[in-house]
């Protein structure tokens, strides 16, 4: 019986001494709002929160948390050779995360290529699959950065 008092009381003071984080906001500062008429921001919230919960406990009464996308851009390279046009576009995306006060920032870069044949290839939309990747990549390495 007092193994088990002793073993109780170890775990419940090593769960109060665990930090603790509540993801609080995430915004956009950047100049673009929205790829393809969805907005930059939609899911960004759920993907912290799967980045944060990998190493730190998440809970209602936590250390708040909040993130923003600084900046995006979208360099875009085409080169055409008698017809057939190729596309290099690049999405570079910095993040900010204000993790307990510490100021943490992250930078990724996905890029995609495009080659067509006979087709204007300035008229693809942008890919919404690249841009959520540099997003994500960009909020772990800030998130990592805290380790």
């Amino acid at each position: 019986m007092k193994k088990l008092i002793i073993l109780s009381v170890c775990l419940l003071t090593l769960g109060l001494s665990a930090q603790c984080y509540k993801i609080d906001t995430v915004t956009n500062t950047s100049s673009v709002q929205s790829i393809a008429n969805k907005p930059l921001l939609f899911g960004v919230q759920t993907t912290l929160e799967e980045i944060i919960s990998k190493d730190y406990s998440l809970c209602d009464s936590g250390q708040i948390i909040t993130a923003d996308i600084n900046s995006v851009a979208m360099p875009e390279q085409i080169v055409n050779i008698i017809g057939i046009q190729f596309l290099k576009r690049q999405y570079i995306v910095e993040t900010q995360v204000n993790m307990a006060g510490k100021i943490l920032v992250g930078e990724s870069t996905q890029t995609i290529y495009v080659n067509a044949m006979f087709v204007e290839v300035t008229a693809i939309p942008h890919n919404k699959k690249a841009i959520s990747k540099a997003i994500q990549k960009s909020l772990q390495r800030a998130v990592n950065t805290n380790k």
